[in-house]
């Protein structure tokens, strides 16, 4: 948050005066930085109130970093003076080598930011994912930009709203699942077993009261039986495979001038083009899959997951100096065209 003035009141930044009882303020993963109050009593305010910090920078602020009260620690706060009482082993006052840019600029993201220079002591400072967390102690995967964290080979998450090398944190495509229809065989077997037995005694016995006794009995058992046996071929999975396309990258290298350390450069852009085909080879699209940039060179894009035989999408770069000298990177595009990759050299000056 910058920036802002207080002139009549408490607080540069925040006030949070509530009575005993109310709703604490809680700020978290955030930067605070360039505002002011004429009050001296700080940018953060609380007398009154409860303020709890967790994963925040407090740095250039005019008039001190907190006011009346005591700031409840959370951990993984630092401060560049000791108005604060951060005490905890995660935390720390008065530490001269916070080293964010002068402003809020265009870093990439829906927001400006403010930015972490190298060699900032806020670089890769909380165990990602037990520590790494929101006020509801869910992980962070990305900063206020959208952009992922902890940035790429990092196992920790930088302090504040910025992720220090971070890349930008693209939606995965989904990899299409065919289900298989079970196929169910029937097996019919018929099992008809008539039995008839009969049996037949006859008993004479010459009296005067002639006794004749039948028995008869006759047995039939038919048992027709009928199995169904199902048959159910295993499930495929469709994974995505290599297409024989060329896509077209232009340029292959953007070279930007001389920029103040702390701010960025006009954007510059590449136009990624998949052809269209002919009747000998039809056209295909194309699946990409990441756009990776390293840290002093930002990228948005416009590129879909799926780009479509004979359309191209836009990929828009900035240089962000972090030290006056030339600076190197390059703009990686991953997809299944041929070679898999593609990429464009960059190069600016910081000054």
């Amino acid at each position: 948050m910058q920036p802002t003035k207080a002139t009549g009141g408490y607080g540069g930044a925040i006030v949070n005066r509530w009575s005993s009882g109310s709703p604490a303020l809680t700020v978290t993963n955030s930067t605070v930085s360039g505002n002011k109050t004429t009050s001296g009593v700080g940018t953060i305010e609380y007398a009154g109130g409860t303020v709890s910090l967790k994963g925040t920078i407090l740095a250039a602020n005019t008039g001190g970093n907190c006011g009346a009260g005591i700031a409840t620690d959370a951990g993984y706060n630092i401060s560049d003076d000791n108005s604060c009482n951060f005490y905890s082993g995660s935390s720390g006052n008065g530490v001269t080598n916070v080293n964010l840019a002068s402003g809020l600029a265009d870093n990439g993201g829906p927001t400006e930011t403010i930015a972490l220079l190298a060699g900032s002591a806020a670089i890769a400072q909380i165990p990602f994912p037990a520590d790494c967390t929101d006020a509801n102690d869910s992980p962070l995967t990305t900063d206020q930009r959208g952009y992922g964290r902890p940035a790429p080979e990092q196992s920790n998450c930088s302090i504040g709203a910025y992720e220090f090398d971070a890349v930008l944190a693209l939606t995965p495509t989904p990899t299409p699942i065919a289900t298989a229809t079970p196929t169910t065989t029937p097996t019919a077997t018929n099992t008809s077993m008539p039995t008839a037995t009969a049996t037949l005694t006859a008993t004479a016995t010459p009296t005067a009261t002639p006794t004749e006794t039948a028995t008869t009995t006759v047995t039939a058992t038919l048992t027709p039986t009928a199995t169904a046996t199902a048959t159910s071929t295993p499930t495929a999975t469709a994974t995505a495979t290599p297409v024989p396309v060329t896509l077209k990258i232009k340029p292959n290298r953007l070279k930007f001038p001389k920029t103040m350390v702390g701010t960025s450069s006009k954007r510059k852009t590449v136009k990624v083009s998949n052809p269209k085909g002919n009747k000998k080879h039809p056209g295909i699209s194309v699946l990409i899959e990441m756009i990776s940039d390293p840290g002093v060179f930002m990228q948005t894009n416009d590129c879909p997951a799926s780009l479509s035989a004979g359309s191209s999408c836009t990929i828009s770069v900035k240089f962000a100096p972090s030290v006056a000298n030339k600076q190197t990177g390059t703009l990686t595009i991953t997809d299944n065209a041929n070679g898999g990759t593609q990429t464009v050299l960059l190069s600016g000056i910081g000054k």
